[in-house]
């Protein structure tokens, strides 16, 4: 049960790991308020900021359950947001985690990255590419994926993403997704304006090899510039 709240956060070394790193069975962990940054990192080595990051113990029941990112400004590095826990296929997986009320702001290879966080909740922020913005985006801006069910929904709902990136994008990337009747996966009330320059643009790419019971309703997308991609 740990807070930080009200800081501003940096570093200048492209090669360090993470901003804030919330690590090895640390739960109930909360980051609100804060300023988080570092330099655009676009290079596929050497450069790895991420501005929260995670690392795990690959032993069971040992994930970094229930972290909040609210309501942060993150501008900048290799990621805004890394979450989820061990990626063994047999261990239990992180749980709780919300990101909530943030602004994203040139993060230079992906906004928010989610692997396997049970009933995530990814509500009410804000991400911003800006056209002149060092970027090299890996994947997409939103890149999730979710191979277990749980009985709590997962949710990326209200969020608002305002891009134009210089390369390839995709905003959300969602690979495999596991929802229930009971708890589906819900992709509501977001807002995509995207800005294009070629046909590889998307603003939703399901990419992974399943999705049983996702909800997508009531999106917005709005795609301008040459040549643009699919919605």
């Amino acid at each position: 049960y740990v807070t930080l709240r009200n800081l501003e956060v940096t570093t200048t070394d492209k090669a360090y790991k993470a901003v804030v790193m919330v690590k090895d069975q640390s739960r109930y962990v909360t980051i609100d308020n804060c300023y988080l940054h570092a330099p655009a990192c676009t290079a596929s080595s050497g450069e790895d900021v991420c501005l929260v990051g995670h690392t795990i113990i690959d032993e069971e029941n040992k994930n970094n359950d229930y972290l909040t990112v609210s309501n942060c400004l993150l501008e900048g590095g290799k990621m805004g947001v890394s979450m989820g826990g061990t990626n063994y296929v047999l261990l239990p997986k992180e749980v709780g985690g919300v990101i909530e009320g943030n602004t994203f702001k040139n993060n230079a290879q992906k906004a928010i990255y989610v692997m396997d966080e049970l009933g995530v909740k990814i509500r009410n922020n804000t991400i911003i590419i800006d056209a002149d913005a060092p970027t090299k985006i890996s994947v997409g801006l939103l890149d999730m994926q979710l191979r277990d069910e749980y009985s709590e929904a997962t949710e990326i709902t209200g969020n608002i993403f305002n891009v134009a990136p210089s390369t390839y994008c995709a905003v959300m990337n969602l690979r495999q997704l596991e929802g229930t009747t009971e708890a589906p996966v819900l992709i509501a009330n977001n807002v995509i304006n995207l800005a294009s320059l070629n046909a590889s643009y998307a603003a939703f790419k399901f990419n992974g090899s399943k999705a049983k019971n996702v909800n997508v309703a009531h999106n917005t997308i709005r795609m301008t510039g040459t040549n643009g991609g699919a919605a």
